[in-house]
């Protein structure tokens, strides 16, 4: 089922409403697989490359949002195929892509976002209002440069890779949220900005697609231009000879949603959420993160696998501190009592744990980018799996490792004395890095030799 057609099977509906979602690219099945565990098998799903789109009813937009495994979300307005682009006379091509305003039902997609965002602005002002309020905006941005700077002055910052300090209460209290952002601050007219997505060849780039249909825009409505501090963004995906329409509903990605201090590696929140969909630990299963950076996987994993245990840690007592605060500040911020997580510092190669306790190994393993090297991570992850292979549970222990060192990987796995098995190998995309994810079994075969005499046991 394409796009069109579950935009088709929505767009005469009241309640119904396609929406998009996106998610790292090679996680889309896992992705698809949450979004039919908590909206219903029975829903119409459109999985393509790095977006998940689904039809539901708007009044069920609260289960949407819980979706962990999805960075932004955003509303379908309109689908276009075979738009006649020219690709060589770009005037004509820019009258295209004016005209499309026109051709969009506005009300229903509009009424639909506001309702969602609570939003109170005024969606069709007057000229008049629309003038006044490009004035207040002129007044707004003369002052903006002083409040910045004052505000700069009495901010914690949000990344801290130097620090190897906890944070006071006092301290975590001055953090702003992950998600927070600003909004306009001139009269009650709607801010906006549209910004374009494009594949394939054209007379137009992608700017200059975003100003023609942004202008369109703006002489149909009457909103107020703004690229930073907007209330609506509005997103206009062209390929080679289609067009669709989006309605952001997410103004930053959620992937950050439970993290204030990021390391140089630290992973996505979504990202972690797809690993432990693999895993799928079980209520009272005990997982492990040995090389945990900020506490990505375990923190993420207590959120969306709640009745686990997690251990995590790491050798790198920054990378524990890091992880500690972030703990911290989701308990001060979101009211939250405790997690059952556990951070220590440990040698990963080296673990202070008894044989077989441990039924879920997660991690993301050095790339050899920025942290390690290619060389090094060679006898890094053989000895991670083998000592790994030591505290998993035989037959039923379990691995989902993330690298993009695959070839450590290829010899680590047969170098490890046959503890492991790989039950799959999923190809993704992590910040440009062709990466993949391997989801290993333990084998049955019991461990040669013990944890005594081992540090801390």
């Amino acid at each position: 089922m394409s796009l069109q057609e579950i935009f088709s099977n929505s767009k005469d509906s009241s309640t119904d409403c396609t929406f998009e979602t996106t998610v790292g690219s090679g996680f889309e099945k896992l992705a698809e697989k949450e979004v039919k565990r908590k909206l219903g098998n029975d829903i119409q799903v459109c999985p393509a490359r790095g977006r998940v789109f689904f039809n539901t009813d708007i009044n069920k937009y609260s289960k949407v949002t819980e979706l962990r495994s999805v960075n932004n979300i955003s509303l379908i307005g309109a689908t276009f195929l075979d738009i006649p682009f020219s690709n060589e006379n770009k005037e004509d091509d820019a009258e295209q892509i004016k005209d499309l305003v026109n051709r969009i039902d506005w009300t229903k997609c509009l009424k639909a976002w506001a309702d969602i965002m609570s939003c109170g602005r005024e969606f069709y002002p007057t000229l008049e209002q629309y003038e006044e309020a490009v004035k207040r905006k002129k007044r707004s941005q003369r002052s903006k440069k002083k409040i910045k700077l004052e505000q700069k002055a009495d901010e914690v910052p949000l990344e801290d890779d130097e620090s190897t300090k906890l944070l006071s209460d006092e301290e975590i209290e001055k953090l702003p949220e992950p998600s927070s952002t600003g909004k306009p601050d001139y009269l009650n007219v709607l801010a906006f900005r549209v910004t374009c997505y494009r594949t394939g060849k054209h007379s137009f780039q992608s700017q200059e697609a975003a100003e023609y249909f942004g202008g369109a825009l703006q002489d149909k409505f009457h909103w107020i231009v703004d690229l930073v501090n907007y209330d609506l963004e509005i997103v206009l995906n062209v390929a080679s000879k289609s067009v669709y329409v989006a309605l952001n509903l997410t103004q930053e990605s959620l992937h950050r949603r439970n993290i204030y201090f990021f390391g140089p590696t630290t992973l996505q929140s979504t990202t972690c959420f797809n690993m432990l969909q693999i895993a799928n630990p079980v209520p009272g299963e005990i997982v492990i993160d040995p090389l945990c950076g900020g506490g990505s996987i375990p923190i993420e994993g207590c959120f969306g696998f709640p009745s686990s245990f997690y251990l995590s840690g790491d050798l790198s007592d920054k990378a524990v501190v890091r992880t500690k605060n972030n703990l911290q500040c989701l308990y001060r911020k979101k009211n939250i009592p405790g997690f059952p997580v556990d951070v220590n510092q440990w040698d990963c190669t080296r673990l202070p744990l008894r044989d077989s306790i441990v039924d879920v190994f997660i991690t993301d393993l050095p790339f050899g980018k920025r942290m390690g090297n290619k060389f090094l991570n060679r006898g890094l992850y053989k000895k991670s799996l083998i000592e790994l292979a030591r505290v998993i549970v035989p037959k039923t222990g379990r691995a989902v490792l993330l690298t993009h060192d695959k070839s450590a990987m290829a010899r680590a796995i047969p170098a490890s004395k046959g503890y492991w098995n790989q039950a799959q190998k999923l190809s993704v995309n992590i910040g440009g890095l062709k990466a993949a994810v391997y989801h290993l079994n333990r084998t049955g075969k019991e461990f040669e030799g013990s944890c005594l005499g081992r540090i801390g046991v």
